[in-house]
């Protein structure tokens, strides 16, 4: 959201999130290698790989559409609102919704966002991630150059995203 504030400017998101994910590399040569070794064995085939590669794909597009609705509800319950930030568990399953991963018991912190008050997460995204909660992480988040630098510069980064 390019603008400026009294004493800085703030950079476009999507330029800041486009230059993270240029930094990243492209797809590591040793799952190429691996597609390799696969294919030579007759394991799978280019078809099966799309086809396996489209069904995650429209699996993720429902992916964080249970967060989209906690917060939702966040905006618009006040009361909810104040059950969410003191338990965030307790709160997304009053929607029906499991906060934590299924493979790995989480308690969920939900945190908010005021004016003068910014909270910066940098998640290893290990087995605790809620994916069905939030959804696929984006490409640039998931780069070591960027949770590299959101810990040794959170406020810098902070201020590219505004």
């Amino acid at each position: 959201h390019g603008h400026k504030h009294d004493d800085h400017d703030h950079e476009e998101r999507l330029a800041v999130e486009q230059r993270a994910a240029d930094a990243e590399p492209p797809c590591p040569n040793i799952a190429l290698a691996l597609v390799a070794v696969l294919q030579s064995k007759g394991l799978v085939t280019n078809d099966e790989l799309r086809a396996t590669i489209d069904k995650v794909s429209a699996g993720d597009q429902q992916l964080g559409a249970a967060g989209c609705r906690v917060v939702a509800r966040a905006w618009t319950d006040p009361q909810f609102k104040e059950r969410l930030l003191a338990d965030g568990n307790t709160a997304c399953a009053e929607l029906g919704i499991q906060a934590s991963n299924k493979t790995c018991e989480t308690r969920l912190v939900v945190m908010e966002q005021k004016p003068t008050e910014h909270h910066f997460i940098v998640c290893t995204l290990c087995s605790c991630y809620p994916l069905s909660l939030l959804g696929r992480s984006p490409g640039w988040y998931r780069s070591r150059e960027y949770r590299a630098r959101a810990v040794r510069e959170p406020r810098s980064v902070l201020h590219e995203f505004g």
